[in-house]
């Protein structure tokens, strides 16, 4: 059973690789991380390993000085692995100063982000699995005989935390919320809510549901059929099928959830592009500018 990605090349690793520490550029240049040094300390809490860090110690940590530095480094060592400039430990500093990064911010929000963690995963995959690559061949270089295509398990590896990010977060909508976060107005609410109570919502149209019943229907029966694809997302790595059909209702999903929900996870619809065959597209690219070429 062959698997989605496992026989990319080096070009297919290096699109990816772009595409997801791009995504990170752009959300850490848009983010204005500085302002947190405004809050007060008291509603700070770390989260991951920045939580073995004193407290005496943590006021540095939200310091506009600081901020404003870590955000610059973080987009230098970003821009290096996009632009390949010492890409091995560009990327190995940059997975390290992202996690410092989300750590802070997330210490302020109370919780970290699903999208926020596949985004990591994946940094840290496409950082970690090249390098230990490269020793394991210089070390065993006259010893072993590589058979499998290593271009290909990192990129294996990024669908896998993608597919199994969905899954977890289904499976948890179901263990902890039971059939009445579906038979009830759940997702009613949040929809109302979000259309009236926050503070600059994109759409409004979560009011919509209270007007025409018909709205809320088809939102309540789209909440269930969610959260059955998001529990079967691993099916995608190996049934091509199935994955054309989970873009076919993830993709709106995402939009609907903006358009009601003023929720809008637009890194992982630019991550969908690791549903399809990246690979077979290169090489028709590169078939026909070679065609072109000839003539």
């Amino acid at each position: 059973m062959k698997i989605l990605h496992e026989d990319s090349s080096q070009i297919t690793l290096n699109l990816v690789t772009i595409l997801v520490y791009g995504i990170w550029f752009i959300q850490i240049f848009l983010d204005p991380i500085d302002v947190l040094s405004f809050l007060p300390i008291s509603i700070f809490e770390p989260v991951g390993f920045l939580r073995v860090i004193p407290v005496s110690v943590r006021p540095l940590l939200i310091n506009s000085f600081f901020l404003t530095g870590l955000k610059f480094a973080t987009l230098i060592s970003l821009a290096f692995v996009i632009l390949n400039i010492l890409r091995n430990p560009a990327s190995i500093l940059a997975c390290i100063l992202i996690t410092i990064y989300q750590g802070i911010v997330c210490g302020f929000a109370g919780r970290i982000h699903h999208y926020d963690l596949v985004l990591l995963y994946s940094a840290y995959f496409l950082a970690l699995f090249p390098i230990t690559d490269e020793i394991v061949k210089r070390y065993k270089q006259q010893v072993i005989e590589v058979k499998k295509n290593l271009y290909g398990i990192p990129l294996v590896a990024t669908l896998s935390a993608i597919c199994f990010t969905y899954t977890f977060v289904g499976i948890y909508r179901i263990v902890h919320g039971d059939i009445e976060v579906f038979a009830s107005d759940t997702i009613t609410y949040w929809a109302i809510r979000n259309s009236y109570l926050e503070l600059n919502p994109t759409w409004g149209f979560g009011r919509f549901l209270l007007e025409y019943p018909l709205f809320e229907k088809i939102l309540k029966l789209g909440f269930v059929i969610i959260t059955i694809f998001e529990v079967l997302a691993p099916i995608c790595l190996f049934w091509r099928w199935f994955r054309y059909t989970f873009l076919s209702i993830m993709i709106p999903f995402h939009f609907l959830s903006w358009i009601f929900l003023n929720i809008m996870f637009w890194e992982n619809l630019l991550l969908f592009v690791l549903f399809f065959d990246i690979e077979g597209i290169v090489n028709r690219v590169k078939s026909r500018g070679s065609h072109y070429s000839i003539n």
